[in-house]
């Protein structure tokens, strides 16, 4: 439902991706009615602080495993969307180079899954 369910129209959701530098980040942006400035804020300290009995798990879940999985520069941040709604930035580090293991049993030309970033 993202945040397009509560709007009368169809509702535009719009995923898009970028590998740079050291970390790769996928945008989840709607044209629905968004968040205020306060409660984007207090929605993006709320991942930061541990989970509290009132507030659901889900993406507070979510932004654990990113930051277990791929390091405290992985994140979940929520901010306005250029569709005038709401983006969910899902952000991970990439590890160094030397601390990826490297393939053992290449054929031919195969491509690695990080080949384009």
């Amino acid at each position: 439902m993202h945040g397009v369910g509560k709007s009368y129209s169809s509702g535009e959701i719009r995923i898009s991706g970028e590998c740079s530098g050291c970390c790769c980040r996928v945008y989840i942006d709607d044209d629905g009615p968004g968040l205020s400035p306060e409660q984007q804020e207090a929605l993006n300290r709320k991942m930061r602080e541990p989970l509290q009995e009132e507030m659901g798990c889900g993406l507070w879940n979510t932004n654990q495993r990113l930051i277990h999985q791929f390091g405290n520069h992985s994140a979940l941040h929520f901010t306005e969307s250029p569709l005038g709604g709401f983006r969910t930035e899902i952000v991970w580090e990439i590890p160094a180079q030397e601390e990826q293991p490297l393939p053992t049993n290449l054929q031919g030309d195969t491509a690695n899954a990080n080949d384009h970033c």
